[in-house]
């Protein structure tokens, strides 16, 4: 039997389906000159936005970065916000793929909570420009975060909010608001790239943002909340 979250996050670019046993979604990557450039493309302005801010880059110094013409540039996109919003999807589309492991591994009890922490801590450790790109357009109190909310973030809210409201169910975990729920459990795992600079400081001599530092604390971020959300 389908899950209340089957099909919740449908649109022009993605259907995620979770079922067991199912993929949710399949990218085809294809290999031509053209895809390889846009892609090139795609990383040296998701590199430049997360530096320095939509504002403080422009479609000219992202092609210098890249090594082409900015004409040649506007032949993969029609301007600065198309590229803008197409570095958001690639995010969000690279989602995908921890979402869909977490939803159909098969998995008991809290170990599929415990899990599914521990992907999007990994998650957030590897696409740690996409939070450095929202910071960004917060600060700057753009009119741009309100697409990205109703675009790329509230589909997927809807589809991990529906999957706590699983393990409710099932009681695995307490009666809770799983909206609420769901963003504690980011802010916990994305606190400690939102505070890099800081902690270079605070936990010298280890190093932050080194594999053994991160495994520790993706372990207590786990522990914390598998007690904090266990039943009685």
């Amino acid at each position: 039997m389908a899950r209340k979250y089957d099909l919740l996050l449908t649109g022009d670019w993605v259907v995620l389906y979770a079922l067991p046993n199912t993929c949710l979604m399949q990218e085809v990557v294809l290999s031509s000159p053209r895809e390889d450039r846009r892609r090139h493309i795609l990383q040296v302005a998701e590199e430049a936005f997360a530096r320095r801010g939509y504002h403080g880059v422009g479609v000219r110094e992202i092609a210098e970065l890249v090594g082409i013409h900015s004409a040649t540039l506007y032949h993969y996109f029609s301007g600065k916000e198309e590229l803008f919003f197409a570095v958001i999807e690639r995010t969000f589309q690279d989602a995908h793929e921890w979402i869909q492991d977490a939803l159909t591994r098969q998995l008991k009890g809290h170990e599929r909570l415990g899990y599914f922490v521990e992907k999007q801590f990994d998650f957030l450790v590897t696409h740690q420009n996409y939070l450095r790109i929202v910071l960004h357009e917060r600060l700057a109190q753009s009119p741009r975060l309100e697409e990205i909310a109703n675009r790329f973030v509230k589909p997927l809210v809807d589809v991990l909010a529906s999957f706590l409201d699983e393990m409710i169910q099932d009681a695995i975990i307490r009666s809770v608001d799983s909206r609420q729920t769901l963003f504690q459990i980011m802010s916990l795992n994305a606190a400690h790239i939102i505070f890099s600079p800081m902690l270079t400081y605070m936990m010298r001599p280890e190093d932050p943002q080194a594999p053994p530092f991160l495994e520790k604390l993706k372990k207590a971020n786990v522990d914390l909340l598998l007690k904090g959300l266990a039943k009685g």
